[in-house]
């Protein structure tokens, strides 16, 4: 997608209209139609607990059809609402929005930095477009948490049956934290066929020394969100 066509920054959330800001652009070297655009809007005064509703992103088709079989590459993936919160314990929550792509069979790492951890587990969550195969991996630390992480799992609203899945994951997994750490690495990589869109990273780490996190640092050569 493209923002110079107008429109493709603003939506709604539980009815209210919302802009997002352009975080980064990005080669697609995959699809055909140039470049993957990455906007985020701060919803928090709009969200509410339980249920929330988010419309009128593009799209880059909206019949409901199978992406594998329509005219349009499906560059355009919707939107990811993410909501931190923070529970009985003190948590740094630092989000990374951007984009950030990689060709078949390829892997990317990026790494982040945080407050001192206090505690030996933290959490993080991988927003990962376009996977629709089986094999795509995410791994902390170098470490694999999950050999199936990206298949295109989140739920779709078509009834159509698509060849494979929604070209969308939001993944969190609990992971292992060492005492004192201010640096974690998180990696994807893609199987046979497919190729990824980092379009977001969430990590949540028990710390009780507040840190503004410098932007992740990759560590491989290709565009870094």
């Amino acid at each position: 997608i493209n923002p110079t066509s107008g429109g493709l920054n603003t939506a709604n959330i539980n009815g209210q209209a919302i802009t997002g800001t352009l975080q980064s652009t990005d080669a697609s070297p995959c699809w055909g139609n140039g470049y993957i655009w990455v906007f985020a809007a701060d919803v928090t005064s709009y969200v509410t607990n339980g249920a929330n509703t988010v419309s009128g992103f593009a799209s880059g088709y909206t019949n409901g059809g199978n992406p594998w079989s329509e005219s349009l590459a499906p560059l355009a993936d919707g939107a990811s609402l993410v909501v931190l919160t923070t529970g009985a314990t003190s948590n740094n929550i630092y989000l990374y929005t951007g984009t950030y792509t990689e060709t078949t069979g390829g892997s990317l790492t990026s790494v982040f930095n945080h407050g001192a951890a206090d505690a030996t587990t933290a959490s993080i969550t991988f927003i990962v477009l376009d996977g629709q195969l089986p094999g795509n991996t995410a791994s902390y630390n170098g470490g694999l948490i999950d050999s199936n992480a990206f298949p295109g799992s989140d739920p779709k609203t078509s009834t159509t049956p698509w060849s494979y899945g929604t070209l969308s994951d939001t993944k969190t997994y609990s992971v292992t934290e060492a005492l004192g750490a201010t640096t974690d690495s998180a990696s994807i990589a893609g199987s046979g066929g497919d190729c990824l869109t980092w379009a977001a990273q969430v990590i949540s780490i028990p710390s009780t020394a507040p840190v503004v996190p410098s932007l992740p640092t990759p560590v491989t050569g290709v565009p870094q969100f």
